[in-house]
């Protein structure tokens, strides 16, 4: 036995704070620590400390709050945290905080509505939709969100109400159509 889980076993935890210091030091120990220590500050520090803590985490104790804190801060968790708890809107309160976070989506969650979002929340997401993603109602709204995105739309996929509004409201546009 692992000198933490002695520690442990030993019921010399009596805090919240004291477990949070032996995670701190020993990550792993967050597997023999009693329920009432399983809180978000703890479990935490020990899943983004060493990803070997993810298995030992029993799935009861991933909130929300938790996943998203993770997701937001260390987004390569996403490959750690058991997949039964990863879905859509797991991805949408991600991308409308930072709408780059499309990048960390698996393409087949990637679809128009979740793209358009992205954009919607960071322009920049724009290089992390695939294009299948890239419907005529995607590509409009691109275009309306940042006209210098047009030169990047194919003429044929241009919608001509799309452009003739554009073009009403700020004919500068006409420098970014090749």
């Amino acid at each position: 036995m692992s000198e933490y889980s002695n520690h442990l076993l030993s019921g010399s935890i009596g805090s919240e704070a004291e477990a949070l210091a032996t995670v701190k030091e020993y990550p792993e120990a967050v597997a023999y620590l009693p329920d009432q220590f399983m809180t978000e500050d703890v479990l935490y520090t020990a899943l983004s400390l060493k990803v070997e803590t993810f298995k030992l985490v029993d799935e009861q104790y991933y909130t929300d709050r938790l996943i998203d804190k993770l997701l937001f801060d260390l987004p390569i968790t996403i490959e750690s945290i058991p997949k039964s708890l990863i879905n859509r809107d797991v991805f949408v309160r991600q991308i409308e905080k930072d709408g780059r976070w499309l990048r960390y989506v698996p393409i087949d969650f990637r679809d128009v509505d979740l793209c358009l979002l992205a954009i919607k929340s960071n322009i920049e997401a724009h290089e992390y939709v695939p294009p299948i993603a890239q419907t005529s109602k995607y590509l409009d709204e691109l275009i309306v969100l940042d006209p210098t995105k047009v030169s990047q739309v194919s003429v044929e996929n241009r919608s001509p109400i799309i452009m003739l509004k554009l073009l009403k409201d700020n004919y500068e546009i006409l420098k970014w159509i090749p």
